[in-house]
């Protein structure tokens, strides 16, 4: 369905009225509605994927009109959709007094980044016109790549955890201690990673049959209230499925890289939604190389990005040794010969252990995938030899 969308507040209101009503599945009666919708500028799309068709169209009667854009787009829960080219969409084109700004924008909702999730705007030139053309790529034909290694800290919480980590830390790695800190690590990844595999991947599928077996076994008691092996099979499928929604809300907490919410009801909706967000805003998919080109796809992004960062990160002409007494010149507070030494010192490990320790539990020190929580848990394991690589 696509609506031109003029700047008419009796035509605004009534339209968002509508897309309140669709979006929360109660303009098609009773039928349970999923749209994924995207904003365009001055005109919207609606793409709907409907279960079953009815002919009959009801408007609930307590929805009221809402007359600011600005409560509209809250309340339909839709953030902007990454973009690419052109940032000011919008110049008046005088000569005196020229005006740039942003007005097109493209917004999207939490279905159509669930659907489309590769999906990008691209703002192209303006040529003769005022505003700048629009184009939104879904993003169908993405590159399947491998997701970086990253540990889960209802992983850590499990009884078989630290058996796991124990054997694979003892096995015999040869060369300098952080060498083999190192390759421990990376040893103990690869078991992990099947791990995840195991645990994760299946995680919400798990926690609705939990949910579904629970279902049956309480109705099954209902009809026979006597029957104590039911009794005992309720228990075991309770135990079951709150151990799996508790792993799944750990699970989704820490992908969203929140604070958990303090309420009584799962919260399990409301991560997905900022797991998605966060998605959409980090992908890159297109830049605008040196020359100004427009570079799409994975593979040729990948290519322009390498050269562009060594020429900024690398430096081939030699530092000019006289840069220290320039710089004594403009730094005035330095510290002395003293200080400088208890700097340069050894660590002891109770220092190492507390600067560990003092770490947030969601916080990877470094790029290997591995939490703080992880190495406060496994600290008698591996312990050891992260102080002796750190001295």
């Amino acid at each position: 369905m696509l609506v031109f969308w003029k700047p008419m507040t009796n035509f605004e209101s009534a339209l968002f009225m509508v897309l309140m009503m669709i979006d929360q599945g109660r303009f098609f009666g009773k039928v349970c509605v999923q749209v994924s919708m995207v904003l365009l500028g001055l005109c919207l799309v609606i793409s709907m994927s409907l279960g079953v068709w009815v002919s009959q169209l009801g408007a609930a009667p307590e929805f009221r009109v809402l007359w600011r854009s600005s409560d509209c787009l809250q309340s339909l829960k839709i953030d902007d959709l990454r973009f690419s080219g052109f940032l000011h969409t919008w110049c008046n084109k005088r000569s005196n007094g020229c005006i740039s700004k942003k007005l097109d924008r493209v917004l999207v909702n939490n279905d159509w980044l669930v659907k489309f999730e590769n999906s990008e705007e691209i703002f192209l030139p303006p040529s003769i016109s005022n505003h700048c053309p629009s184009v939104v790529k879904l993003g169908l034909q993405g590159i399947k790549k491998n997701r970086p290694f990253k540990i889960f800290n209802f992983l850590i919480d499990r009884a078989d955890f630290l058996p796991l980590v124990y054997r694979c830390w003892r096995e015999q790695v040869h060369g300098t201690m952080q060498y083999k800190l190192c390759s421990k690590l990376q040893n103990l990844k690869k078991v992990l990673k099947i791990l995840n595999n195991d645990k994760v991947g299946d995680l919400t599928i798990k926690s609705i049959e939990a949910k579904a077996a629970l279902d049956d076994c309480q109705r099954l008691f209902d009809q026979q209230p006597i029957d104590s092996n039911l009794r005992i099979r309720e228990k075991e499928l309770i135990s079951c499925y709150t151990t799996t929604l508790k792993a799944e809300e750990d699970l989704l907490r820490q992908k969203s890289r929140i604070q958990w919410l303090k309420a009584s009801d799962r919260n399990s909706s409301y991560f997905f939604k900022v797991i998605n967000g966060k998605r959409n805003r980090s992908k890159i998919h297109t830049i605008t190389g040196d020359d100004g080109s427009l570079i799409e796809g994975d593979i040729l992004v990948k290519k322009e990005a390498i050269p562009h960062f060594q020429t900024i990160l690398g430096y081939s002409r030699p530092v000019s040794h006289g840069i220290g007494s320039t710089l004594s010149n403009i730094i005035d507070k330095v510290i002395s010969n003293g200080q400088a030494n208890f700097m340069g010192r050894d660590f002891i490990d109770d220092e190492i252990w507390k600067v560990c320790f003092s770490l947030h539990p969601n916080k990877a020190p470094d790029l290997d995938g591995f939490n703080a929580h992880f190495f406060k848990i496994t600290w008698d394991i591996v312990g050891e030899d992260i102080i002796s690589a750190v001295q």
